[in-house]
């Protein structure tokens, strides 16, 4: 008589992949339970650190960072009611829009086909680019992101303007602030802010809604917390001077807490939200290798 194992054959094996007819992968079942348990523990880190700090629940909002994962993701992520996702590279994000589309429709068919409960039709996702934008990619962006994240010198504040002005329509932009003086990382410094947001606000068609910065690289709690005060600074002058409210998109999933302390109305979390899910991961340097290494602005 054969010996049976003794362990059950999926243990210890990836949340499970469908494949649709097409021979596209689809994350369904165990990958999608696995998403949107992270994804509730994401939230509640949110809620409980907006509560500490004396803030409503979804006062802070969460932005996806699709860096490290594939369209497959990013749809999973849309079926479980989430529309604003941050990429780091603008080519890569060309290419995950498309793939998101097709991957959104195939999970619709699919569902409808299974009998399950079926994907609603739904708005589409909305993208912003969060990492360096070099100045002779500007052209891409009109029409195919709904802000850019990291404007951080008055050449490339122009750039981007010439061609949204030249396509007939705004834009939501913020400024990248380098509130820990890292020379790893991209931004404009505190003392430049003040030039850069008129320069911004001259364009007529760049429409400046916040400030975005990074936390230390390598740095302590508090030297994260110190970061992010700073920012909350800056927007807090910069509020004075324009005469209305400004956003500080800043905390990811290793230092949300300490961002939402101090005052933070966004948080890029990408790592936090496909923790279990190596399915889901793409490999980053292999999905953009035209693009220069981003300074880490989405973990």
């Amino acid at each position: 008589m054969s010996s049976r194992p003794t362990t059950a054959p999926n243990e210890g094996a990836p949340p499970k992949m469908d494949v649709s007819p097409t021979g596209v992968a689809v994350a369904a079942g165990e990958a999608l339970e696995c998403l949107a348990s992270n994804l509730a523990r994401v939230r509640a880190r949110i809620d409980r650190a907006a509560a500490a700090s004396g803030r409503a629940p979804g006062s802070v909002r969460l932005l996806a960072v699709t860096k490290y994962t594939t369209a497959e993701g990013v749809a999973a992520l849309m079926e479980l009611g989430l529309r604003d996702f941050g990429e780091n590279y603008v080519q890569a994000a060309l290419v995950k829009q498309e793939e998101t589309a097709i991957q959104h429709a195939l999970r619709r068919r699919l569902a409808n086909a299974e009998g399950a409960d079926p994907v609603a039709e739904s708005a589409p996702a909305r993208w912003h680019l969060i990492g360096p934008l070099q100045t002779n990619k500007a052209r891409l962006i009109p029409g195919r992101f709904a802000s850019v994240r990291t404007i951080d010198r008055v050449k490339v504040s122009d750039a981007l303007a010439r061609f949204v002005g030249d396509a007939g329509l705004r834009l939501a932009v913020q400024i990248q602030v380098n509130t820990t003086l890292e020379a790893t990382k991209s931004g404009v410094s505190l003392e430049g802010v003040r030039a850069l947001a008129r320069a911004v606000e001259a364009t007529g068609v760049l429409d400046l809604d916040g400030l975005m910065t990074i936390g230390p690289t390598d740095g302590t709690p508090a030297a994260a917390a110190e970061a992010f005060r700073t920012l909350d600074r800056a927007a807090q002058d910069l509020e004075h001077e324009l005469g209305r409210p400004m956003a500080r998109s800043m905390g990811m999933s290793h230092d949300l807490e300490a961002a939402v302390a101090a005052g933070a109305t966004e948080v890029r979390i990408g790592s936090a939200l496909f923790e279990g899910l190596p399915e889901l991961r793409a490999d980053d340097a292999r999905a953009t290798p035209a693009e220069p290494a981003s300074d880490g602005a989405s973990r």
